[in-house]
């Protein structure tokens, strides 16, 4: 069961690493690293780090908001001809 679920998520996660990775590139362009000291080059690592892991939170969020509201408006569409079929019935 274990590998079944992690061949599922295996394919998108690598896609939204890949693309985290594009994206910290993009970010972190102007950053030289060649002069840091052991301070700056955590900082560095944790900034890369944040962005290719919450990357992928950040489009998840976004998705599941359109998802919220698009099945919210279904839903109240539902509601509204299940109360009109029922009083009508009455």
């Amino acid at each position: 069961m274990f590998l079944e679920s992690l061949s599922t998520f295996s394919i998108p996660l690598f896609i939204y690493m890949a693309m985290g990775a594009v994206i910290t590139r993009i970010q972190l362009n102007d950053v030289n690293p060649k002069r840091f000291g052991w301070l700056q080059w955590l900082q560095f690592a944790v900034d890369v780090l944040r962005i290719v892991f919450l990357w992928p939170l950040v489009l998840f969020t976004d998705k599941l908001h359109g998802w919220l509201v698009s099945s919210i408006g279904v839903e109240d569409h539902k509601s509204v001809k299940e109360m009109a079929t029922v009083t009508s019935h009455e």
